[in-house]
């Protein structure tokens, strides 16, 4: 039927364009012809599949017309469509035959975590958590833990920067400030980031248990200055990636951290604390 139809077309065509019959009869035969090897040749996926097939009738268009004095893309949109319309749908049922994706005729290995036989995209979509209360209250005036904690669990920030000051006024260290939470009631949990990464279920427990998320590092950006960065956002992929939107107390924004358990740019020693009061 597909040869017929080109032959008809390219008959007619000629006749219209002032040929005769027999040259767009010829043309139609060699058109055809090429589109029939062409239908033989299929791979599953609704967009490689269709890409092909367009592909393969503009090119055989486009030889047809040369061989009759035309210019190579005449008629090649046309062309393009019905080849992208038949392939995709061959693609499409290749796919669902043997439970690969329908776009792109991949195996599920390939999907992406959170990605489905209907997923256009490839990459990850990864689980979040969001802390919904933890605001953006502006650029650090104290102490960056003290903002952190101010971000994290609102109240006075001078009230927060005294809670994480040494008793002589001085900057308390980590070990200080995780003593006084507990002595308020709270808990407190720190996770190294040099040896010991947060794994899927620390992150899984986080939304569940009611705390926040702070970050610290010992290093930032190569100051040698300790640093504290209230967490907004937790995207992560098992066992892949662990992304992080934080607010960071010293330019009062908000900017993502990506593979925290890989190390980033910001210095040495990242740890993640998990803080509930």
């Amino acid at each position: 039927m597909q040869l017929d139809m080109a032959w008809m077309q390219g008959g007619f065509s000629s006749m219209a364009n002032g040929g005769d019959f027999w040259s767009g009869a010829g043309k139609g035969f060699v058109t055809g012809l090429m589109n029939a090897g062409l239908s033989f040749l299929n791979v599953p996926g609704i967009i490689p599949n269709g890409l092909l097939h367009a592909g393969g009738n503009v090119l055989a268009n486009g030889i047809t017309n040369t061989m009759y004095g035309q210019d190579f893309f005449e008629g090649a949109g046309f062309q393009a469509l019905t080849g992208f319309a038949g392939g995709a749908y061959t693609g499409y049922q290749l796919s669902d035959a043997s439970g690969l994706n329908y776009w792109w005729g991949t195996d599920q290995s390939k999907w992406g975590y959170n990605l489905n036989q209907w997923s256009l995209a490839w990459w990850d979509k990864p689980d979040r958590i969001v802390f919904d209360d933890v605001k953006n209250r502006g650029a650090g005036k104290i102490n960056c833990m003290g903002k952190s904690l101010h971000d994290l669990y609102g109240g006075a920030e001078q009230e927060w920067a005294d809670y994480t000051f040494g008793g002589k006024g001085e900057y308390g260290n980590e070990y200080e400030t995780m003593c006084r939470i507990r002595d308020d009631g709270g808990s407190v949990m720190k996770y190294s980031g040099d040896n010991e990464i947060m794994t899927y279920d620390n992150i899984s427990a986080l939304n569940q248990s009611g705390g926040r998320g702070m970050i610290t590092v010992d290093n930032y950006r190569g100051s040698g200055e300790g640093h504290a960065m209230a967490v907004k956002k937790i995207l992560y992929v098992p066992g892949k990636r662990f992304d992080v939107v934080l607010y960071d107390p010293y330019q009062g924004n908000r900017y993502l951290m990506r593979n925290f358990k890989q190390g980033t740019t910001l210095g040495q020693n990242l740890r993640f604390w998990f803080i509930n009061l």
